[in-house]
Formats: structure tokens, sequence, C-alpha cells
């Protein structure tokens, strides 16, 4: 028997001979201030993945976006991501759009992502010149076909020494799993078919199959024929009945059709009815595939099917009583009836007919090895040197259809790639994308009302319900957000082609991101490509200031020279609710506010919940920990000088401790007022 040991919570826990020890350090530095610049964006996109989120760096989007979006970071198609990292974010998180439409193909190879971006590829196949030529050992096999009853079989000769027979089952175009299953031996292929496979032609793909690679030898017509299942019905025959209305003044009529019986109440709107079925002394319930009981206002049917047994007596007893009075139910009608099963219970049967095979056109001889290279607009992406099309390596465009046997080419382009259509619910499923995602702004550079809402709603529900604490940016909406989590961009942009309301949101929430939570986004010179439109007068600037809007103005320089800048860091906030002031409209307040949140939530998770005990130490240590991150806060200027006895911690049951703590937010100079006097 070991002895007992490791770390212990509370004297006596354990059983047995040994010794526990904690090994605890009497001050633990593990609070500190995370590091901000994640922003996360609903995107339509020309190529990408349509089931997941993207999540990539700065550095990332320098080397990779040709293959993240498929272009590189200069054309014009990735114009918004550039501005995002000109506005400072560090880190993107994305969630496709459209991608529910289709991958480009060409036969060879079929693109790795959905998208019209897929149609710019394009694959050329050539003999590697230094290779030479070698026999195509395939050349000389031969396949057979045969079907008899449910099964049909595929006879492989002189197949060579390495492959391996397989087949595969084509219907409508399709290679179809459900109704076959495959039997493989060394030589042979038995397919057996089942009536799921449904009547009417198909046909079978013999391959001779090598690494990861199948090679079509043959092509088998065939046609399956399909027996229907046909089931026994339960036919009823005409009773009688015995009627008890008493002073009810209920009267019941019944009708009897191939499997129902039904009874029709006149005069028991002020009666609760209750039916009883019996077979013999047995009550019967409603049960799938034998009874059905549809009971509706003066009416009762009960529906006989062919699963219960035949040939039986039933009796079905009406019962009543008032509704709204306390009082006994009584029997009012029986109707006595019998059943009898008619006709045979049969399974669908199928059998399969071969007609005619087609072999695949091989060639003698063969290029030893392969130059297959993969084009983008053009340009050479990938290139690899292969004996076959078992050993090509799926790149980050494309992926290669492992049933074909590589013949040169002078280019095959892909066709067919396609972006669905984006609609409401594709946004509505792109927040649940990015919910358990860590992000530090969202962006919704769409001016549309009812998404404008969705996102408004959304960002309420997860900093006020969830407490997961972020800033979303978007267009202006008919009536301000007025919610310190909406930041709202007011001006609009001159540039043609754009998307005028709403592009200028890239920039600003990728400012809104990289921000630092000691700093200011107001007053900072534009640095994106597009032309901002500051025609404002001070008297419009400070319209905007009422409304709660985030905007730019044209300022004056240090180098004498005109610079679209930043007015205020402002959020849409301007009615103010409990507990809040002005201090709550500045962007730089609420990063302090999320900032605490977040990091503080992090450290009590990580680090306290279910695994420090709830008693004075952990108490203390916990109080420790606030301390040295908010001291942290306040040598990066972020709150100013704090009492560090503002931090209590109370115990409110066994496994929950109240926090109280007492911050003031910095903000940055806005204003100054100066009086000089001459002398």
């Amino acid at each position: 028997m070991a002895y007992i040991g490791g770390k212990w919570t509370t004297v006596g826990e354990s059983k047995g001979l040994g010794a526990k020890i904690n090994v605890v350090s009497k001050e633990r530095a593990v609070a500190m201030v995370s590091d901000r610049g994640i922003l996360a964006i609903p995107l339509e996109m020309n190529w990408g993945a349509d089931d997941s989120v993207k999540v990539f760096t700065a550095e990332d989007w320098a080397k990779n976006s040709l293959n993240t979006f498929g272009y590189d970071t200069t054309a014009p198609e990735v114009e918004k991501i550039k501005e995002i990292f000109l506005g400072g974010a560090s880190e993107l998180v994305v969630a496709r759009l459209n991608g529910k439409g289709d991958k480009a193909t060409n036969g060879i190879c079929t693109a790795k992502y959905p998208g019209t971006r897929g149609n710019d590829l394009e694959i050329s196949i050539e003999a590697d010149p230094d290779s030479g030529t070698v026999e195509n050992e395939l050349s000389k096999a031969t396949v057979s076909f045969s079907a008899s009853g449910s099964e049909v079989t595929v006879k492989f000769s002189n197949l060579p020494v390495g492959y391996k027979p397989k087949a595969a089952v084509v219907k409508d175009g399709k290679e179809v799993s459900k109704g076959v299953s495959v039997n493989e031996s060394a030589d042979s292929i038995t397919i057996y078919i089942t009536p799921d496979i449904g009547d009417g032609a198909f046909s079978v793909q013999a391959f001779a199959a090598q690494d990861s690679s199948k090679i079509l030898l043959s092509t088998g017509e065939c046609t399956a024929t399909v027996t229907p299942a046909t089931k026994s019905t339960i036919k009823l025959k005409e009773g009688s009945a015995q009627d008890n209305y008493g002073e009810t003044g209920i009267t019941v009529s019944y009708e009897v059709t191939d499997n129902t019986v039904k009874a029709t109440l006149t005069g028991a709107e002020e009666y609760t009815i209750t039916p009883e079925l019996k077979q013999g002394a047995a009550t019967l319930s409603p049960q799938a595939g034998k009874l059905t009981l549809d009971q509706q206002d003066g009416s009762i049917t009960y529906t006989f099917l062919s699963g219960l047994a035949e040939s039986q007596n039933y009796t079905l007893t009406i019962k009543a009583k008032k509704t709204a009075e306390e009082e006994a139910e009584q029997e009012i009608s029986t109707y006595s009836f019998s059943t009898q099963k008619e006709g045979e219970d049969k399974e669908a049967s199928v059998t399969g007919s071969y007609s005619s095979a087609t072999p695949a056109e091989l060639k003698g001889t063969l290029p030893a090895k392969y130059i297959v290279k993969t084009f983008l607009d053009g340009a050479e992406v990938d290139k690899q040197t292969v004996k076959n099309v078992g050993k090509l390596q799926d790149n980050d465009f494309v992926i290669w259809n492992r049933s074909i046997q590589l013949e040169e080419n002078a280019g095959v382009p892909l066709t067919g790639g396609s972006n669905s259509e984006v609609t409401q619910g594709d946004y509505s499923e792109a927040l649940n994308k990015l919910e358990p995602q860590v992000f530090h702004v969202l962006a919704l550079p769409v001016k549309n009302e009812q998404l404008q809402q969705m996102f408004i709603e959304y960002t309420k529900r997860l900093r006020d319900e969830l407490g997961i604490k972020f800033v979303t940016v978007m267009p202006p909406t008919e009536e301000p957000a007025n919610y310190e989590g909406i930041i709202q961009v007011a001006n609009v942009l001159e540039d043609e082609g754009v998307n005028q309301e709403g592009d200028l949101v890239y920039w600003v929430a990728g400012l809104q991101a990289g921000c630092k939570v000691q700093d200011s986004c107001g007053n900072l010179d534009y640095t994106g490509a597009y032309t901002v439109d500051v025609n404002y007068t001070q008297r419009g600037l400070e319209n905007l200031i009422d409304g709660g809007y985030f905007a730019f103005h044209l300022a004056r320089g240090e180098d004498r020279q005109q610079h679209v800048r930043t007015w205020l860091d402002i959020n849409t906030l301007t009615d103010f609710g409990e507990g809040q002031d002005e201090n709550w409209t500045r962007n730089q307040t609420i990063r302090v506010i999320d900032q605490c949140c977040n990091d503080l939530a992090a450290l009590f998770n990580n680090r306290y919940a279910s695994r420090i005990p709830n008693t004075d130490a952990g108490r203390a240590a916990l109080r420790t920990d606030i301390k040295m991150y908010l001291e942290e806060l306040e040598a990066k200027k972020a709150i100013d000088t704090f009492d560090s006895s503002s931090i209590v911690i109370e115990e409110y049951d066994k496994r929950t401790v109240v926090v109280q703590v007492l911050i003031t937010p910095i903000n940055a100079l806005e204003q100054m007022y100066m009086t000089i006097f001459i002398q």
C-alpha cells in the first residue's frame, strides 16, 4: 500500500499513512495587465474557411495573406483588412459570412475553400524531362462485372503487385454509400445492394488502389429493381352501442371506417370527456405503430395500425363529468366492436442486373515522373514532382483528386467557385462563433438598422449578463445607441467604389483595439488609405459630441500642415444610469473598467476558482493579487493613486466571496483654459 502524499486542503482529509505537504509562497505576483489589440469581425471574403473562425496576427497577415484571404497584402480586395492593422490592431479574429458557396474544381483537384477566388486557380501537368518513361503496368489489368439477386460482383485480373482492388457505387453522378455494402478480397469485390439504393440505373466504378491514390480501370452499368415493402392493415367491423346519458343531455354517435372508430358527441360543451379503450380487461393507450388517439372538441377518433394483434374484440367507453364541479365521472356510452387483420407484412427486396462495361483508356507507357504546378492569377504558388497522384501533397489552395491518372496538359483552370449570398442569419451565426473567442473590439462596418440593432443587443448581453467586456464599433443608427459599449463613427468617406458610410469603421476599430489601457484615441492622425469627409464647423463637431459620436476633424499639426485627426475618444452614452457620470462617455474610462473586469475575472477563474480554500489565508492571497494588479495599472498611469485599504474581501458563504475596491481611472487632457496677463 502506498503512502498518502501530495497537497492537502483540510487536516484529516485522507486515510492511511504518510505526509501531505503544501508549499505556498507568502506573496505571489500572478496578477498582470493583459495585452490589448484583438479585433473580431464578421467578414465577406472570396476565399477562406467557411465553418470556423480564423485567428491571425499582424505578422501572419503580412506573411500569409495570400493563403488566408487569397490575395497578397497589396491587392484592393484586402484593403479593408489593411485598414484594420493600419489602425493599430495586433490580432484579428475573422468569421466568414459568405462561405457556404461552391468550391471550384477541374477534375484534377478541388479548391481548398469555397468562393469565387478558386476560379483564378489553374493546374498544369507536364512530363519531367529528366525522368524518362516507364511501362504502365495497369494497362494490362482487366475487370469483369456480373449481377445476381442483390449482389454485384467485380472480378480483377492481372492486377500488378502492390495494387488493391477498390470499387465505388455511383448514382445520379454522385458516389453513394447508403443502400450498399462492400466485401473486398484479393481479386474481387462483392457489392451488396439494399432497397435503399432505389429503383433505376447505377454504376460500379472499379479502381486499382495504391498508397492514397486509386486509378479507374472500368465502369460497369447496372440496374436495381426494388420490390416495395407491404404491410398488413386492420379492418374494423361495425359494432353496437349501449347508452346511459342520464341527466347529462349528451348524445353520442359512432362511425366506423377501414381502420378508425369515431365517436361524435353533442351537448358536451360543459363536460370534461374521457375515453377508455379496452381489449378484454386490458386498457389500451396510444402507441406508435399500433394505436393513435385524436381527441378534439366534440369528437374522439381511435386509429388502429398494423402493429396490433389481429382479430380482437374491443370496447370503447365514454365518460363525462361537469367541468366546473367536483363530481365523479359517469359512463354515458359504451361501444363494442371487433377488428380483423388483413394482408401480410413483407419487407422490401432488391435485385440487380448488369448490362455493359466501359474500360478506362490507359496508355501503355507513362512518364516516370510528372511536374505538377498550381497557379493563382498566373503566378506559380506550388510545384511538385511526383510519380503519381497518390504522391501529391495537398497545398494551401487545392485538394487533389486521388481517383485519376496524371496526364500532361497545357493548364486546366478551376471553375464553379462561388460565394453564398449573405443573410442576417449568417451574421447571427458568425456572432455565435465569435462568442467563445477573446477580443477587445467587435466591428460592424455595415450601415443596416436591423443588423446594427442585433449587434447592439449582442454587445449589451455579453457585457452586462455574461461579463465579457468589449466594445463594438459601427456606423451611426437612426437613434444613437446610448450605451458605453457602442462607438458610432460619424464621418463618411469621399472615395469612389467603397462603402462610404461603413468602411471607416475598419480603421477606427483597429485603433480602439490597439489602444493601450492608459492611452486615449483622441487627437490622433488618420493613417489609413481613404479620404475622410471632415467638412464640419465647430458647432457641427459640438453637435456630434452631444449625440455621442466618434468623429474626425481637420487640424493643423506641428508641421503646420492640415491633418485629418480623431476628435474626442467618446462612446454613445448620453443618458447616465445609476452609478454613471460623464466619465463613462470616455472610451479611456471604459478601457480601464473593461481591463479590470477581464483581467481580474481571469485571475480569479485561473488561480482561485475551485482551487484555493475560502479561508482567511485564501482571501488574503486574493487581496494581495488584486492589490498588485491595481498597482501595475497605477504604474501605467491608467488609474490614479489608490488606497489599498479600499480593497475589502468578505466571506459570503462557504463557496463565495464579495469583493469591493475603489479606483479612479485617469483620462488624458482634452481642454485648456488659460489667462495671459500683460504687464
